[in-house]
């Protein structure tokens, strides 16, 4: 699962994706991706932390609330710069991120055995 607000960065990353072979559903906003997620259960998610309304920070909170949801792998984005990984987070890429290092941080993520 993809969550990003800004739709332009949201079709580029979900182009690059699906390029890579994964299946993607998006989402611009963390509420509608936390409803989205109790259907779907993704494999993975990539999450912007910086998010107008609910933020990702806010996301990965209701994230660690369900354990179904909380085992799920993340990959955050951010254009605050460097920063401290948060919790619950496997990696953390600069915006603009390096499509080639997303699609290698999804695939060590996915990884059995990676915790």
């Amino acid at each position: 699962m993809l969550i990003d607000p800004e739709p332009g960065r949201r079709l580029a990353t979900a182009g690059d994706l699906r390029g890579a072979g994964f299946i993607v559903t998006e989402a611009p906003d963390g509420v509608m991706a936390l409803r989205r997620m109790g259907a779907l259960l993704p494999h993975i998610i990539v999450l912007e932390l910086e998010m107008p309304g609910m933020s990702g920070r806010e996301v990965l909170v209701e994230l660690g609330k369900d354990p179904r949801l909380a085992r799920i792998p993340v990959i955050a984005l951010t254009r605050s710069g460097a920063e401290e990984r948060p919790a619950g987070v496997r990696a953390i890429l600069p915006e603009p991120h390096d499509p080639g290092q997303l699609v290698h941080d999804l695939r060590e993520a996915l990884k059995p055995g990676i915790a």
